[in-house]
């Protein structure tokens, strides 16, 4: 059965915009996500949590804190 259908959805590819802040320290916090159903939004959560420490950008030669918006899709099966 195809799992788009089992969840509601009507597409099998959809694209989630999901923010978050990369700290001074290249820590990464804040996220959110918005995806038609809450296990899409979910799995771009753990995602982006689990990148690894990052590299902050700098101002001056400082390092600083930065928002991001990522696009990712996901192809239901």
């Amino acid at each position: 059965m195809d799992n788009a259908k089992v969840y509601g959805l009507t597409e099998d590819v959809y694209r989630v915009i999901v923010q978050f802040k990369i700290t001074s320290k290249g820590d990464v916090e804040i996220i959110k996500a918005r995806a038609p159903h809450e296990d899409i939004e979910s799995e771009a959560i753990r995602v982006i949590n689990d990148l690894p420490k990052l590299i902050p950008a700098t101002l001056n030669g400082q390092p600083v804190s930065v928002n991001y918006a990522l696009p990712i899709k996901f192809k239901i099966y």
